[in-house]
């Protein structure tokens, strides 16, 4: 009969998966959500390594300052005033404290995901804004969810998520927040009731029903542990080598008693002098083997797994590709930006957009923006993108591309994350400059045909050579 051998029963394979039992994802997180994100806020305030991966991911999803939105209709009044809209009333300053830009609250949703395992933020109405569209985010860690005392038990609350028959969340409810910061995190055990439609809570789905995310950190818990202890291991013999790099030992004859020496009074060596052992004592100095010569190497490997989670190749967590050749560092950059796109088209489709019609909707009740159907809005957003290993490569790639028109100039702005429309303005501006003053305007890339070559060398005789044809 085909079978499977992991479904065998001996004894080995029953220890190694006592713990595979199938529980739901819920069932998981309510016995264990709060430990996991006690541990993963630990690891990311106390280890580098992992504070620094959180560091890098954050900057290479969002960039420096978050995706820039370009408006594409037919309208380009609207499309330069929707923009501007955009980023002045919402872009700069989003959340309700007037500290974060749309950047920056990304960046902390990212890392919530990473230590808490889902980011959660209230739709609020500012009174006290500084501009004049008064919808701001109020940002919340998830940890503050609980479900309240009368409804525990209560199949359709779980984890302070309130949900319909379909799993659809119809209201969270949120523990109120005290001021007493000095016996662990500041929470009372009254929570107060948030609409769904008034919140944003996204996180990572790994099963059917889920009602909470966990830490994208948990499962390098037990590496972090592994590669603490090891190295604690690794630096602790290392020290006793070096703490007892001399030693004596005997070398009497059999029967003949070596001269006794008391523990209390060591031996001590002087440097730059002749030292002498005690009678039938030899001094014996131990071989340094620590660390090994796999240690760095199996700490490489095991530091590896930190980043698979999200796709994060090993010279992005340790910042060093002197291990990679071009071609290896090209191939795990490339994966590593796929990952990092998957992620950034869906925090369009559950953060951005959504914030996006808000902002519209409010801003068109206000005059701000001439009345018309959000749901007819193109939008794009770009991304800022990582530099390529191979600039100039890159580059040729690109022009080939554009030149078989394989590639719109639009596309290949976005892909630098930058505006075409903009960038045309400033071509526009530089050659009204250098007319002004007295040189040639720039005409873009070199061309590769001959003919096309000789004209751009040479546009005067170009322009007299097409007049004589005419």
């Amino acid at each position: 009969m085909r079978h499977w051998d992991g479904a065998q029963h001996d004894r080995d394979k029953q220890v190694q998966w006592c713990l595979a039992d199938g529980r739901h994802i819920n069932t998981v997180l309510i016995d264990n959500l709060t430990t996991v994100q006690d541990r993963c806020l630990y690891e990311s305030r106390v280890n580098p390594i992992v504070e620094g991966t959180i560091e890098t991911h954050k900057s290479d999803v969002v960039g420096k300052d978050g995706p820039i939105l370009q408006i594409q209709t037919d309208d380009d009044a609207f499309n330069d005033l929707a923009e501007k809209v955009w980023k002045e009333e919402f872009h700069d300053a989003c959340d309700a404290a007037g500290k974060q830009s749309i950047g920056d609250y990304l960046k902390q949703g990212i890392e919530s995901l990473w230590n808490v395992g889902s980011m959660f933020s209230q739709i609020v109405n500012d009174t006290d804004s500084e501009t004049l569209l008064q919808t701001k985010l109020h940002p919340i860690t998830a940890r503050r969810l609980l479900t309240p005392y009368e409804k525990t038990g209560d199949p359709f609350h779980i984890l302070g998520v309130e949900r319909n028959k379909t799993g659809r969340p119809k209201r969270y409810w949120v523990s109120e927040e005290t001021d007493d910061y000095r016996y662990g995190f500041p929470l009372s055990y009254k929570s107060i009731p948030v609409d769904a439609r008034n919140a944003i809570c996204e996180f990572r789905i790994h099963q059917e029903g889920q009602a909470l995310g966990f830490p994208w950190l948990s499962s390098s818990l037990q590496v972090l542990e592994d590669l603490r202890g090891y190295d604690q291991a690794v630096l602790d013999a290392a020290k006793t080598a070096a703490i007892m790099a001399v030693f004596a030992y005997s070398t009497g004859d059999m029967g003949a008693e070596p001269p006794e020496v008391s523990p209390s009074d060591p031996i001590s060596f002087k440097s730059g002098a002749i030292n002498y052992m005690p009678g039938q004592y030899m001094p014996m100095m131990l071989n340094p083997t620590q660390p090994a010569a796999n240690h760095g190497e199996y700490r490489s490997e095991r530091q590896r797994e930190l980043g698979r989670p999200v796709g994060m190749p090993l010279m992005q967590i340790r910042l060093d590709s002197s291990g990679h050749n071009y071609s290896s560092a090209r191939f795990d950059a490339q994966i590593y930006h796929r990952a990092n796109q998957s992620l950034q088209c869906w925090l369009e489709r559950r953060v951005l957009d959504r914030m996006l019609g808000i902002v519209f909707a409010e801003s068109m009740l206000m005059g701000l923006l001439p009345r018309r159907p959000i749901k007819s809005i193109a939008v794009q957003w770009n991304w800022d993108q990582p530099p390529h290993v191979d600039p100039v490569k890159e580059a040729m790639a690109e022009r080939i591309r554009l030149e078989n028109r394989t590639l719109s100039p639009q596309q290949a702005c976005a892909s630098h994350g930058a505006d075409f429309e903009q960038l045309c303005k400033d071509w526009q501006r530089a050659n009204d400059t250098l007319k002004k003053h007295g040189l040639p305007e720039m005409l873009g890339a070199i061309p590769s045909d001959l003919a096309d070559l000789q004209a751009y060398l040479n546009p005067q005789q170009a322009n007299a050579n097409q007049s004589q044809g005419a």
